[in-house]
Formats: C-alpha cells, sequence, structure tokens
C-alpha cells in the first residue's frame, strides 16, 4: 500500500500536476469558442467536401453497413481509395455518431478537431518526456505546438490535423527506440505511424518518411559509434518489427489507394490537373509559399497568412529556443544530437516554407514523393514541431542546471516583455485574445506548491509563457454566422432541395442541375444530405472517367440513360426535350420530371450493337436508342453475350417479365427476376470492379453495359440475383488489419504479463532478502 501511494506521489510530481495543467489551458483556451458556437474552417471544403461526405458516410455505417462507397456522389464515388482518409480510422467515429445534416455536419467536424487538437496537444507533451524532457518542460513545449502557426492552419481541414496529431508520438517514439529498443517503442512507433497513415494516407504519409529515414539515417551510426554495434542491431531489428506492424495495420489504406490512384484526376491550381502519378507542373508547384516580408510572423502575429501552415512561435519558442542553445554544452552526448537534429529541421521547415525564396521548391521539384507537395507552406509544420521539442527541452535543461546573471536575467525580461507587448498590441488590434488562459497562472503556482515542487524563477516564467501564448494566440476558429452555409445560394439551393424529397422515386433515381448562378458540384454535396443521388461531386482527386462523366452535361439522352429522373434548371436554363414535365418552381428555380428517364433495373432481351470505345458509344447514345429495351456491350463481349440471348429454351408454363427489389441498402441489392427468355439484367449503377453478383447462389461475372452500368445474364425462368458492392482486394486487406491488431494487442499482453511476473518476482526477492546457506 505504501508503494502505491509512493508511486502515485511520484506520478503527481512528475506528471500528474503538469498534465492537469495542460488539460487546464487546453479547456480555458477553446471553452469561449465552443460556447459562441464557433466553428473551424466554416468555408468552401468543410461545406461543400468534408461536411456531406462525413454525413454520407456516418449514416451509411450507423445503418450497419461499411461506407465502401458513397453513393450520392459522383454516380457513385469510391471512398475505400480515397487519399483524403481511410474509413478504417477509429477516431472518426464512423458508426458511432451522426454527423447530422448541413451546418450540423459542420459543427460536428468542429468538435473532433478539437478532440484532435487535445491528441496532438497530448502527444507533443508524450514526444518532449519521451525524449528525456521533464513534465514542466513538456508543458511549455507542448504548449507552444499547440498555438503554432502550423497548429493553427491545419485546424481548419480535418483530416490534415487528424493525420498530424499523431506526429509528435512518432517522433517522440522514434527518440524513445533509440535509447530502448524493445517492444514497449516498437508499440508506440507501431500504433502511432499507424494511426498517422490511416488517418490521412497522403501528404503527412510523405513527411513521416522524410523524418524517419533522415532521423534514423542519423542516429544509427551515431549510436553504432558511441554504444556499440550491438546497440545499433537492436535499434535495426527493432525497426523492422515496427514496420512489419505499420505494413499490416495500414495497408488497407495505402495500398487501394496507391494502386487506384493511377486512374484518378487531381486538381493542383486554377485550370491546372495531373491525372495519375503525373509530375505537378512548375507554375502550379510555387503557390502558397512564406514570403520573406513575413518572417517577422515568426516573432509575433499568429493571425493565419493564406497559406496551408504558418510560421508563428511567438516569445515562448524564441525562449525555448534560446534555452536549448545557452545550456548546449552542458548537455549529454545524446541530448546534444537531438538539439542539433531538431535545429536543423526546423531550420529546413522554415525554408522549405519560404519556398522558392529559399530554393528548397526547386530542390523538391525533383525529388521523389516530396514533389507531391505543392504548397511551401505545408513544410511550416516542421518548424513548429521541432521548435516544440527544442522548447521543452530548453526549459528543462536550464530550469535544472542553468542561472543566469543579474545583468542577463535584466536583459532577457527586457526581450521577453517587448516581444509580449508586440504581441498585445496585435491582438488587441485584431480582436483575437483570450484571457481565460491567464488563469492558469495563479491556479498553477498553487498546484505546483501544493505539489511541493520548487517555483523557480525560470518555472514561474515558463508557466506565464505558456499562459500568454494560449490567451493571445489565434486559436482558428470563425464565427458561425461567417459560414458560407449563409450564402444566399446555398440556402435557396437547400429549401429547394427539401422541396424534392417527397417526389416518387426520388431516391433509387439521380437528379441532373443546370444552373449558371450556383454550381451543380455545390447542389450535389447539399442534396447528399437528404439521401439524393446526382452525377456530380465537388472534390479532387476522382476517378477520371467519373470526372468525365460529370461534365457531360450537354451529351444528348446521357444523363437519361444514367438514371436521371428529375432536373433542376436555374434562371437561365431550360430542359432540352418538349416532352419533359415541370412539377414545380420555387423561386427562379424550376424542377421537371424527365420523359426518357432509365429505372435502377433493367431487363432486355436483345443487343442493339457493340462499341469499340467510349466516343463510339457516345455517338450512339446521341443519336439515341431505346435503352429500356436494346443494350450496347463491349467488342469483346459481344459474340459471347448476342449468343447467349439468342439461346431460348420452351417452358411448360410462360410467364410475364418482372424484376421485383427484395432487399436494398447501401451495398446490397437483392432481386428477384422472371423471364420468358434468356435476359441481360442491367443494374444502373457505376460500373466499378467492386461490383460482385450472385445468380442463385453462384458467383457469376458481371458484363460492363452502356459503357458505365452493371449488368449480368440470366437464364431463362426465374432467379434471385444479389449485387454487392464490396472490394475485394479492400477486405483482404481489411481482414489483415485486424489480424495484425489481434497479434498486436496479443503480443502487447503477453511482454506485460511476463514483465509483470518479473517485477513481482524481483520485488519478492528485496522484500525477503536473500536466503541463508544454513536455512534447512
Amino acid at each position: 500500500m505504501e508503494q502505491r501511494t509512493e508511486r502515485a506521489k511520484t506520478f503527481w510530481q512528475r506528471d500528474g500536476v503538469f498534465l492537469l495543467l495542460l488539460l487546464l489551458i487546453f479547456v480555458l483556451r477553446y471553452t469561449p469558442s465552443i460556447l459562441r458556437g464557433d466553428l473551424f474552417g466554416p468555408f468552401k471544403d468543410n461545406i461543400w467536401i468534408y461536411g456531406p461526405i462525413f454525413s454520407r458516410a456516418s449514416e451509411i455505417a450507423l445503418h450497419g453497413s461499411c461506407p465502401y462507397w458513397l453513393d450520392t456522389m459522383l454516380t457513385g464515388y469510391p471512398l475505400f481509395d480515397s487519399p483524403h482518409f481511410s474509413i478504417t480510422y477509429p477516431f472518426y467515429f464512423l458508426g458511432w455518431i451522426n454527423y447530422g445534416i448541413e451546418l450540423d455536419a459542420v459543427f460536428t467536424l468542429t468538435r473532433l478537431t478539437f478532440f484532435h487538437l487535445l491528441i496532438l496537444y497530448l502527444n507533443s507533451y508524450a514526444m518532449i518526456r519521451l525524449a528525456g524532457g521533464s513534465g514542466f518542460g513538456a508543458l511549455c513545449g507542448a504548449t507552444l505546438a499547440l498555438v503554432g502557426g502550423s497548429t493553427v492552419g491545419y485546424s481548419t481541414w480535418i483530416t490534415i490535423i487528424a493525420s498530424y496529431s499523431w506526429l509528435p508520438l512518432l517522433i517522440g517514439s522514434a527518440i524513445w527506440l533509440l535509447k530502448r529498443p524493445g517492444f514497449a517503442s516498437v508499440l508506440l512507433l507501431s500504433a502511432s505511424a499507424s494511426l498517422l497513415i490511416i488517418a490521412s494516407p497522403a501528404q503527412s504519409v510523405i513527411h513521416a518518411l522524410l523524418f524517419c529515414l533522415c532521423f534514423f539515417a542519423c542516429a544509427l551510426p551515431w549510436f553504432a559509434k558511441n554504444q556499440g554495434a550491438g546497440h545499433a542491431l537492436k535499434i535495426i531489428l527493432s525497426l523492422l518489427v515496427a514496420l512489419a506492424f505499420v505494413a499490416g495495420l495500414t495497408a488497407v489504406a495505402t495500398i487501394p489507394m496507391t494502386i487506384d490512384t493511377a486512374g484518378m484526376i487531381r486538381h493542383v491550381g486554377d485550370r491546372t490537373a495531373v491525372i495519375g502519378h503525373q509530375r505537378i507542373p512548375w507554375q502550379a508547384f510555387t503557390g502558397h509559399q512564406l514570403e520573406p516580408a513575413q518572417l517577422w510572423h515568426v516573432f509575433a502575429s499568429s493571425w493565419p497568412l493564406g497559406i496551408l501552415g504558418g510560421p508563428y512561435i511567438g516569445p515562448l519558442g524564441v525562449a525555448g529556443v534560446t534555452l536549448s542553445w545557452l545550456r548546449f554544452r552542458g548537455q549529454e552526448r545524446f541530448g546534444k544530437f537531438l538539439v542539433i537534429f531538431s535545429t536543423l529541421f526546423a531550420i529546413y521547415g522554415l525554408l522549405a516554407g519560404l519556398g522558392t525564396h529559399s530554393g528548397i521548391t526547386q530542390l523538391h521539384f525533383h525529388l521523389p514523393l516530396l514533389n507531391r507537395i505543392r504548397e511551401a507552406g505545408r513544410h511550416l509544420i516542421w518548424f513548429t514541431i521541432f521548435v516544440s521539442l527544442l522548447t521543452g527541452l530548453g526549459f528543462d535543461t536550464c530550469a535544472r542546471h542553468f542561472r543566469l546573471s543579474l545583468s542577463g536575467r535584466i536583459g532577457a525580461a527586457i526581450v521577453a516583455s517587448g516581444l509580449w507587448i508586440v504581441e498585445l498590441v496585435i491582438a488587441y488590434r485584431s480582436h483575437t485574445w483570450n484571457w481565460f488562459p491567464l488563469c492558469v497562472i495563479p491556479v498553477g503556482l498553487v498546484l505546483l506548491y501544493l505539489a511541493r515542487i520548487a517555483i523557480t524563477p525560470l518555472l514561474a516564467t515558463g508557466l506565464i509563457f505558456s499562459g500568454l501564448a494560449a490567451a493571445i494566440a489565434h486559436n482558428g476558429t470563425t464565427p458561425s454566422y461567417l459560414a458560407s452555409y449563409y450564402d444566399p445560394e446555398n440556402l435557396t439551393a437547400l429549401r429547394v432541395i427539401r422541396g424534392l424529397t417527397n417526389l416518387p422515386g426520388i431516391y433509387t433515381s439521380r437528379i441532373a442541375f443546370r444552373d449558371s448562378a450556383f454550381w451543380p458540384g455545390h447542389w450535389a454535396m447539399d442534396a447528399s444530405f437528404y439521401g439524393i443521388r446526382s452525377f456530380y461531386m465537388n472534390m479532387t482527386p476522382v476517378p477520371y472517367d467519373q470526372f468525365l462523366d460529370m461534365n457531360r452535361e450537354s451529351l444528348p439522352n446521357y444523363r437519361e440513360l444514367m438514371g436521371a429522373r428529375y432536373l433542376v434548371c436555374g434562371e437561365k436554363e431550360k430542359p432540352r426535350s418538349d416532352s419533359d414535365t415541370l412539377l414545380f418552381q420555387d423561386g427562379q428555380y424550376r424542377v421537371y420530371r424527365l420523359a426518357n428517364s432509365m429505372p435502377l433495373t433493367v431487363l432486355v432481351h436483345e443487343l442493339g450493337g457493340y462499341y469499340s470505345d467510349a466516343a463510339q458509344f457516345y455517338s450512339r447514345i446521341t443519336l439515341g436508342f431505346d435503352y429500356n429495351r436494346i443494350a450496347y456491350v463491349s467488342q469483346p463481349d459481344y459474340n459471347h453475350v448476342s449468343a447467349f440471348l439468342g439461346q431460348r429454351s420452351p417452358l411448360t408454363e410462360e410467364a410475364p417479365d418482372f424484376v421485383q427489389i427484395v432487399k436494398s441498402d447501401f451495398n446490397n441489392r437483392a432481386l428477384c427476376v422472371a423471364t420468358s427468355a434468356p435476359s441481360l439484367l442491367i443494374l444502373n449503377e457505376y460500373y466499378n470492379k467492386a461490383w460482385h453478383a450472385r445468380v442463385n447462389g453462384r458467383e457469376v461475372p458481371l458484363l460492363r453495359v452502356n459503357l458505365n452500368q452493371v449488368g449480368v445474364l440470366l437464364r431463362q425462368g426465374r432467379n434471385i440475383v444479389h449485387f454487392e458492392y464490396k472490394p475485394a482486394l479492400f477486405w483482404k486487406l481489411l481482414i489483415l488489419q485486424r489480424a495484425t491488431f489481434a497479434i498486436l494487442v496479443l503480443t502487447a499482453i503477453a511482454a506485460y504479463s511476463v514483465g509483470r511476473s518479473a517485477s513481482l518476482t524481483q520485488s519478492s526477492l528485496v522484500e525477503t532478502g536473500p536466503v541463508s546457506p544454513n536455512t534447512v
């Protein structure tokens, strides 16, 4: 009992009191924004990209289905291979929470952003502790990571902040693995790297890989020289084991994305796009960079600069970096290595953020992987993270071993006061201050006193600096009333969409939008909130074929072929056919029922012909044909399908054709089909290799019909047909992920049990003492 009390007391003094102060700073920094209902990035990307996508994905997951794809966007958008995020990331809470619709979805994204900012804050604390810093130093450094310019910039996008929130823990676990290679460090490195990757298997992965390559390439020779080849070999073996775990846990996100990206189009600027793995053009590679005239923002003014990232570290970071080098000579050898490496990487991040002004962009343009990151400001994350590490180590080492002379203290006080005065003036003018975090200063001093921790001048200074930084630095939120949601065009579109929900067949057909005032991609994302399916999407990258189809608005009959039953026209637009029926008008918008819409399922008995390529089929659909009676297949399939449809056999009792949907959910369509002759059953969904079909319980090959539809051949009589959207490779890799996770957990439990048993045995020997040789 006494040992437990002593351990609890030790934990409270080393970490408990500082973790409590950390949580208090976080709560006080964001409470006013939460109470006001402020949002992170309530503009284009969250209103018309992430809000609708996460809303629909959560709805699918809450109904017990896996959100492999989103049926409401782009005639079926495959989500399982998206580079934006993996549906297997646990902390998007898909299947656990309801994101809601419209602005509620953006509020949910904001709450998730708060959650991941807290993860980043705690992981930054852990990074500094794993690097050898004390709880006090970790509090100062982690606070800088929270208020740093890149953190504030990244908080606008949930997928970016979610992924980068694990980067500090990855850095800390890499440092720990160098010092103590073994299963514990392997477990931590594997977990942090895996969560970073599956949160967003994109640019954060490139940054993590860059760090690991540079860090271990520098550290392994150093350890081999200073601690022997045996220790270096343990590090290498631990890295190999960690790499195996990471590969097993993240292959479900990285492999499908890497394969399918080859067929996607990515917009990289105004009227500039790349297809697949093409190199980004130079003219699209030089935007969103830090200007030399903005370098003063390193020291003051955390206000966003219009780039993805920010250089701000403020007086807290300046003090931390200065302290880390003031005590450089007195540090141990590995501490010196960390300070040098962190300083160099921080400088690299700042220079890389300057882009073409420093020449780093010219270098990145020719380096593999790094030439996939086109916005130089993204690299400023290195400046934020490594300055936070230096700050933690600087405050820690100086608090324990360093004393300034009186003149030095006066000079430091003058410089610090000048920087804070500038910060206060800027914060006052920009109305970004929030004085609540200053409450942590008196509360912290009281807690430190009660914990019997000596309150030195430097410790008090670090606490004051942390409170001021959290109070003055911009927290990244925006008042909700400024959201793009309240744009008049968007509110009008949402009103029209709500009126569409009562139309018959609206959820099994598709809708087309023609509007010059409000982009159809925004219409589509708004319609997705209500489960209405369309042809458009506001997203990049997307499958190239579907992107082309999204822009085939002028192709006659094609929208109707792909299931468009309704049409919304703006004030200056009108339908092509006089036979389309006007249903109602809402303000400047008119809603029509299209006359020749193809339903969700069609049964045909004959072919109209074949097409050798897409252009030939588009020419055919332009001329028009009865797609409810005949179909076209590709030239290689024509002879086989034509012969099959001609194999009619007499029935004892001929029944009329009918198709009845007996089950329909997000990934499955089960149909009962009766046909009087061999038939081709068409499912009017966009063709994807993830679709599979079973007829009477047996898996059958799918046909690509009418260029982009799903088809299956049926013999004469009654058939039970089951269509399922289930990407085979993704499913196998998902099983691998689950198996790897189970192995990791079981190994962790076994290692803990062995370690616990050894600890208890050692404690027992200590308590009883050695056995006397005279004892019988």
